[in-house]
């Protein structure tokens, strides 16, 4: 069996989002079941962005990916009762997309977070 590889960047300082985009979305996991998954967001704008409080970045495969409370309005929604994630990423990139929900959602032996990456790496 293929292990793939799944990386939580810990900063957004070295990894590039822009042209990103909504591509999926992660239901049913509130803000908690995220955080006891993979840990705290990569980011959190502290009410300091228009429409996203937290944000998750990962790199799957070669792929970037975010996971993000897109115009949820409130952090205490967001922390206490959002159940529906907005994934965002680039076009192609459906497969490692699916691998990263089933990791986060079903918490399969087939991929693992092998690395926390302060830098694009």
């Amino acid at each position: 069996m293929n292990k793939n590889e799944i990386s939580k960047y810990l900063t957004t300082d070295a990894v590039n989002t822009n042209g990103s985009s909504r591509i999926g979305s992660l239901n049913h996991m509130k803000y908690k079941d995220i955080v006891r998954r993979v840990g705290p967001p990569t980011v959190n704008y502290d009410g300091a962005h228009d429409k996203v409080n937290v944000e998750w970045v990962f790199k799957v495969n070669g792929d970037i990916f975010t996971i993000y409370d897109y115009k949820s309005w409130s952090e205490t929604y967001t922390f206490d009762q959002l159940n529906h994630w907005s994934v965002g990423g680039f076009e192609n990139t459906n497969e490692n997309m699916q691998i990263l929900i089933d990791y986060l959602v079903l918490c399969t032996e087939g991929a693992k977070i092998n690395k926390l990456l302060r830098q694009n790496g």
